[in-house]
């Protein structure tokens, strides 16, 4: 088994790609991640919108700890769904646009599924959790130090989670799916044996100069690149790395 893999791998590093190819790939693959963001932002929306629900002025804190329970609960399935989606598509995208052979996707999946572990949905879900309880915490203690009444609190609350089901909610999607895409299509260059290419796509406003700099960078899939990055998106990397970057792998 392992001496028909390893010729499988042989067979790989023929396949090398002009510039054009890599283009045309790019934008099929921006294609595949932003259908994939927005089938996620879709659901993450109702995870907030029912925490915007769950808004209660009888509480102390106006949202009970059950309330916050059932937020990460969800944003846990939600997460974990989009995540498994996310693998299984842009394995099929390996195969289709890469020609890598399916022999090779069990154990691309497997090292991404390891990565993304449950551990490391649950680890993002308590990052996510936190960051949400310490925003609409900050409204709370500005209203109560400022003699605000209850109801304009709740009000207030109300509006800055309604803003979080589209500008946050699209956020984590867009960030998480990245990650995830990028990811399993890295593995499966490595798996292959394959060359990769950082491809910046460019966002205008966060455009980074490092990311620029690396810019159509091909190296063998296992290195990395003068970014100090593997791929975009990299799972630990920075958040200033992360954070509404649009660059692509070749």
């Amino acid at each position: 088994m392992a001496k028909k893999l390893n010729q499988v791998k042989k067979k790989m590093k023929k396949i090398k790609l002009t510039n054009s190819q890599k283009k045309v790939l790019a934008k099929r693959q921006l294609k595949m991640r932003n259908r994939l963001i927005l089938k996620l932002f879709g659901r993450l929306r109702l995870v907030f919108k029912q925490l915007r629900g769950d808004i209660d002025v009888n509480e102390q804190m106006f949202l009970s700890e059950f309330a916050w329970e059932t937020f990460s609960s969800q944003l846990f399935k939600e997460l974990k769904k989009g995540m498994l989606e996310t693998v299984s598509e842009t394995s099929n995208f390996l195969i289709t646009h890469r020609g890598i052979d399916e022999k090779l996707i069990p154990a691309v999946k497997n090292k991404t599924l390891k990565a993304l572990s449950k551990k490391v949905i649950a680890e993002k879900v308590t990052n996510i959790t936190k960051t949400t309880k310490d925003i609409l915490n900050k409204i709370i203690v500005r209203g109560q130090e400022s003699g605000t009444n209850i109801k304009d609190i709740a009000k207030e609350i109300t509006q800055k989670v309604k803003g979080m089901e589209k500008t946050r909610a699209m956020v984590i999607a867009r960030t998480e799916t990245a990650t995830t895409a990028t990811t399993t299509y890295h593995n499966g260059l490595e798996q292959a044996g394959l060359e990769k290419t950082w491809w910046h796509v460019g966002g205008g406003k966060t455009d980074r100069e490092s990311h620029l700099k690396c810019d159509k960078e091909t190296i063998p899939a296992n290195e990395t690149f003068s970014c100090g990055l593997k791929h975009p998106h990299q799972l630990g990397a920075p958040a200033s790395e992360i954070i509404n970057c649009h660059c692509e792998l070749i």
